[in-house]
């Protein structure tokens, strides 16, 4: 599915990441300390999906081990965990494990094979 027109987004949207996110988790600026749940990988994954019709396989990114500065929240093995296993709950037939797998902990490696296991797909 191929959108026919591109909305315009307003100087606000454009400005808050929310918006064009759908950034529900924490005010804007909050968020590199409260970080994004795996109910947002589902919210996002299901919206997704619905907006290309179930045409097209849509693969959630789940960021594993991104450097984080002092005092920003950094991703767990459990929160991997609960964000692969939302993913597949939420219809997708994959993950994606984000960023260069040298700065990826192997404890959230297993994090991940774990969600993967309960989500029933191994």
């Amino acid at each position: 599915m191929v959108p026919t027109e591109i909305p315009r987004l307003t100087q606000t949207e454009r400005e808050h990441p929310r918006f064009l996110m759908n950034y529900e988790e924490a005010p804007h600026a909050q968020l590199p300390t409260a970080g994004l749940s795996a109910d947002y990988v589902a919210r996002e994954t299901k919206r997704v999906i619905a907006d290309v019709n179930g045409e097209i396989a849509v693969y959630p990114g789940i960021d594993v081990g991104v450097p984080v500065r002092a005092g920003e929240r950094q991703i767990t093995p459990d929160d991997v965990r609960a964000a692969v296993k939302a993913a597949f709950g939420a219809g997708a037939p994959g993950v994606v494990l984000s960023r260069k797998y040298s700065e990826m902990k192997l404890a959230s490696l297993a994090g991940a094979g774990r969600g993967v296991r309960e989500a029933g797909v191994l």
